[in-house]
């Protein structure tokens, strides 16, 4: 799966990075969101494509966290991973939606 170099959140361009290794708190992770460098990195390697685009929208979503304010709820990560299934099971069962619905947000 080919992720995109850089991807627009609101009116704010992010980066978009993948990386063969990602670390967080000690910890290996798949990704990462950076809010201050409005940066998204992801793990280049070791994870099949479908997981790679369920951990881009997940931290897809932690950057929108960041750039529309929604503030700190008791658990954020927990909302976010929940959010990004949810979104991927829906995206997968109804490509043809969203892409009408990319249409329709081009229009105008």
């Amino acid at each position: 799966m080919k992720l995109p170099k850089r991807v627009k959140i609101g009116s704010i361009p992010w980066r978009v990075a993948e990386r063969n290794k990602l670390w967080s708190n000690e910890q290996e992770v798949l990704g990462q969101t950076d809010a201050d460098n409005k940066t998204i990195e992801i793990l280049a390697e070791g994870v099949i494509p479908q997981e790679k685009a369920r951990v881009f929208i997940h931290e897809l979503l932690h950057a929108l966290w960041y750039e529309y304010d929604i503030g700190e709820p008791v658990d954020e990560e927990k909302a976010v991973t929940q959010l990004a299934t949810g979104l991927a099971a829906v995206m997968a069962d109804n490509p043809t939606m969203f892409l009408n619905l990319i249409r329709l947000l081009r229009v105008g």
